[in-house]
């Protein structure tokens, strides 16, 4: 599921916004597995691919916020997931009747779903702050700071919309 929201700060009036949840889109998800086992995210993440060519990433969109300062970043996870023994030649069978029906430079996504039930975590993200702090994945944050003044958005101003065709929840503040 796809969060969006919106604001517009009471003090400034500055609108902004963050959306977090799954990307769809499969040639980002080729393209970041491809350049980690590259080593374009460093030689520790592509020596990770080595070790399980069966690896998967976590590209899902989340709102990063620092407990000390409380400044934000709408970023991409990008956590680096082995399968689950019992799971992994279920896996590798599936994955392999996928490559036989694709084009170069595909790489079967592996949603957070999927995620959750046959993989488990090996290598965690790490987003840090300006100020040093390791940044807290909320995307649900019952207050925000606005990013021109500092203000925090009222938690009562939040307003929820669904929408069944695309699965998203739009928020406004």
């Amino acid at each position: 599921m796809e969060i969006k929201a919106n604001f517009k700060c009471p003090k400034c009036g500055y609108e902004y916004g963050y959306m977090c949840g799954a990307d769809k889109t499969m040639n980002l998800y080729a393209r970041i597995v491809r350049d980690m086992r590259e080593g374009k995210y460093g030689e520790g993440i592509k020596k990770v691919f080595a070790a399980e060519p069966l690896a998967a990433v976590d590209v899902s969109r989340h709102l990063w916020i620092c407990p000390e300062c409380g400044k934000w970043k709408n970023r991409r996870d990008l956590s680096v997931y082995f399968p689950n023994d019992d799971k992994k030649e279920k896996i590798a069978e599936a994955r392999e009747a996928t490559m036989m029906l694709a084009v170069d430079d595909y790489e079967p996504q592996v949603y957070d779903e999927e995620l959750r039930r046959d993989y488990h975590l090996v290598v965690p993200s790490v987003v840090r702050c300006e100020c040093g702090a390791e940044m807290v994945k909320n995307d649900s944050p019952e207050t925000l700071k606005c990013p021109k003044c500092g203000e925090d958005n009222p938690p009562d101003a939040r307003e929820q919309k669904r929408t069944a065709t695309d699965s998203t929840i739009q928020l406004d503040w």
